[in-house]
């Protein structure tokens, strides 16, 4: 039997829409965010409802659009996995692009 992995991006948060950094922060998805989820798990139910498990980072932004998921797709079990977590950025977190790329100058 094949099997599939299937790699997911969490929804949008506030730090993604103004374009900085945010690594090991944990904030929470906009309302964009979230329909970005929903809509995500409605393609998830179409193309692969056979799946077996959801792995998630345990930060808030990954967990949100995690349980949209498993809303979505109520015989999936949800395992939470630290190692998920994006990398602490230290000073960089909460920075813009720009800024760092300014900076290396």
């Amino acid at each position: 039997m094949e099997s599939q992995l299937v790699l997911v991006r969490h929804g949008e948060t506030a730090a993604n829409a103004a374009g900085l950094w945010q690594g090991a922060e944990d904030k929470g998805l906009t309302a964009r965010g979230v329909r970005q989820a929903r809509a995500l798990a409605q393609r998830l139910v179409s193309e692969y409802n056979t799946a077996a498990a959801i792995y998630s980072s345990p930060l808030n932004r990954a967990l949100q659009t995690a349980k949209i998921v498993q809303a979505a797709l109520p015989h999936l079990p949800l395992h939470l996995r630290p190692d998920l977590v994006e990398y602490d950025l230290g000073d960089w977190t909460g920075l813009s692009f720009a800024t760092l790329k300014d900076e290396r100058r």
